[in-house]
């Protein structure tokens, strides 16, 4: 459609309030102002969305700003993140707290929960709320030093900074993908707090404890027992001591797991004289080496051992990482190492990749999570050993 068009479609569609189409007809005999809020679209950019605030698709609006959310809530449930949340802020300018809502009840209707912060917060705070709660993403709503008539939406991933590529790149192609206002998900905010009073009813409140529900909206309501209430307090709580537990148990951990790499070790299985002494996760075997199952066209080459959404997943053997990222050819996130002697190993449907191509691993390294990306029915990991470019068995060597 041409502009006129887009704006003839504001004007009639029922998806848009009355409120929104009295501000278009004010301006039905201002054809440079028509032109200019429907020539194109507010584009999502690496920085996220940033324009004038009004009706219209080149505007900042509680519209455009559910559309970036369905898009981004489309690559979240991608690659395996709903569960972990988003964290979101947003500063003084006009229409930031609706917009924080729009975004955050659009995420709810998705069924991905969010921390939502009760007033105003700096970028910065927003940066470490995203790591402090374990989020997949966080979102900011702010213009930066733009003039008062602006707004925007930025949005960070789960490192606590900016979007960059790839993740920059296969976000917006989501947002680009949606093309009608109507289909995108939403849920009512008293819905949403209907569901808060029945959950505080059940649990109670304590905004001390591990446990909140103020100003944070989720669309399924069993997950609310696991939520941390993101608050300024809550921030600032004596992390000194939280980070030290963590070390330690962290050091601990390590420990245990060396010994436990060195016993495995010992009794490790070899092929073409690589030591594979490390089950990559634990978990059932839900297919096997070799099965011609009805959801594939030819037999399994692989290994599938299902287990739960996050879970580490381990590196079989010494090597080095030489492919690490989103493969389309329906392994989804997926690790390659090199073993040496022809001897590789593979890694797929990975909720989150924690190594890079050129790294060097050892037998036991956490290399990435389990997860269900890619062409996947469940969380799982698909794990494959080649031997100069032919899969095995893994069977003949690890799992037995």
């Amino acid at each position: 459609m041409n502009y006129k068009e887009l704006y003839e479609e504001w004007l009639s569609n029922t998806c848009f309030d009355d409120e929104t189409k009295a501000e278009l007809k004010a301006i039905s005999d201002d054809e440079n102002e028509i032109k200019e809020r429907f020539y194109q679209e507010l584009e999502f950019g690496t920085a996220g969305l940033r324009g004038i605030i009004g009706a219209g698709v080149n505007r900042m609006n509680v519209y455009t700003v559910r559309k970036a959310t369905q898009g981004l809530a489309n690559y979240i449930l991608k690659v395996g993140g709903a569960d972990k949340g988003v964290a979101i802020a947003y500063d003084s300018r006009r229409m930031s707290p609706e917009f924080a809502d729009v975004a955050a009840l659009c995420l709810n209707a998705n069924g991905i929960k969010t921390y939502r912060f009760e007033s105003l917060r700096p970028t910065p705070e927003l940066s470490f709320a995203v790591r402090y709660l374990n989020c997949i993403a966080g979102i900011v709503i702010t213009a930066s030093h733009n003039p008062a008539e602006y707004n925007g939406y930025k949005v960070y991933w789960e490192d606590g900074a900016q979007i960059v590529s790839p993740v920059d790149k296969e976000i917006m192609a989501e947002v680009k993908a949606v093309t009608d206002f109507s289909k995108i998900k939403d849920i009512g905010i008293e819905e949403a707090k209907e569901k808060v009073s029945e959950l505080t009813e059940k649990y109670g409140q304590d905004s001390e404890s591990e446990f909140g529900v103020r100003e944070v909206y989720t669309d399924n309501i069993f997950e609310y027992k696991d939520m941390k209430y993101a608050t300024t307090t809550k921030l600032s709580r004596n992390l000194d001591n939280e980070e030290k537990s963590k070390a330690e148990a962290e050091k601990a951990q390590k420990e245990a797991e060396e010994a436990k790499a060195k016993e495995e070790a010992a009794s490790g299985s070899y092929v073409n004289g690589v030591c594979f002494s490390i089950a990559p996760v634990t978990g059932r075997i839900s297919s096997r080496y070799g099965a011609n199952e009805s959801i594939r066209n030819h037999t399994h080459k692989g290994l599938d051992i299902a287990a739960s959404n996050g879970t580490p997943i381990k590196a079989a053997a010494d090597g080095v990482v030489t492919y690490a990222q989103y493969n389309s050819g329906g392994y989804g996130n997926l690790v390659k190492i090199s073993h040496g002697n022809g001897v590789e190993s593979y890694y797929g449907h990975c909720s989150k990749l924690y190594v890079k191509v050129g790294q060097t691993v050892k037998a036991g390294d956490t290399i990435a999570a389990v997860g269900s990306t890619g062409n996947s029915t469940g969380n799982h990991l698909h794990f494959e050993i080649r031997v100069n470019g032919e899969q095995v068995n893994p069977q003949n060597y690890l799992y037995n």
